[in-house]
């Protein structure tokens, strides 16, 4: 049996042992709050620096497709603009009709247009019907049109498969032309073929060599293909 004297020291030690534990546990916890806090203020501006991030992202897509729409909306612009020249230019070939030159435009597409150019007169080609295409590239009027003889024609200044050697189908092309100086053009050089600049070295140094000959061959063909 324990002696009862030494019971009040051994509950103070008990009290003292147990003060310590709670001392102990209330730094722990303390120590705890602590890294919690710091944790949490770290998390937070991890979070906020992602959202700045974010935000900056965000408002440099936005600005791209802004851009992005502001080029779409000036070529959209562009392509009306041009449409609205091309219907202009064949209403006006409509309503005033180049002598000699009958143009139609194709029913599925404004930009290709179908010709037909009565031989001149006093030429080889007199009488002939000669068939022609004509296309117009996108980037129009910026670029000249495309023209091709449909009709086989003898002249130095075409090739086989039609293409024509016409310097304001290239070289002195100006956005300030139209397809009516283009059809003009054409309809002068049938009158008086350039053997200097061909596209057809036979028929150019036939022409240079036998005019007369080259002339006969003309008509001969003007008779048999362009009727």
């Amino acid at each position: 049996m324990a002696d009862a004297s030494q019971l009040p020291r051994r509950i103070l030690k008990v009290r003292r042992t147990r003060d310590e534990g709670d001392d102990a546990k209330a730094t722990t916890t303390t120590t705890t709050n602590e890294t919690t806090t710091r944790d949490a203020v770290k998390s937070g501006a991890t979070t906020a620096d992602r959202g700045e991030g974010d935000a900056r992202e965000n408002g440099a897509r936005e600005t791209g497709d802004g851009k992005a729409t502001r080029r779409d909306d000036a070529r959209m612009t562009k392509r009306r603009a041009r449409r609205a020249m091309t219907t202009q230019e064949a209403q006006r070939l409509q309503q005033e009709p180049i002598p000699g030159i009958a143009v139609e435009v194709s029913e599925t597409n404004l930009r290709h247009f179908f010709v037909v150019v009565d031989g001149p007169r006093g030429t080889a080609y007199e009488g002939g019907k000669f068939k022609l295409e004509l296309f117009l590239p996108a980037d129009y009027p910026m670029a000249p049109p495309e023209v091709f003889f449909r009709t086989k024609i003898y002249h130095p200044n075409t090739d086989k498969i039609g293409r024509i050697c016409l310097d304001v189908l290239k070289d002195k092309w100006s956005p300030a032309l139209q397809i009516r100086t283009i059809l003009l053009s054409v309809q002068a050089l049938m009158s008086a073929p350039n053997p200097d600049d061909p596209l057809r070295e036979n028929v150019a140094e036939h022409w240079k060599t036998d005019e007369h000959g080259a002339l006969q061959t003309a008509r001969e063909w003007t008779a048999k293909y362009a009727k």
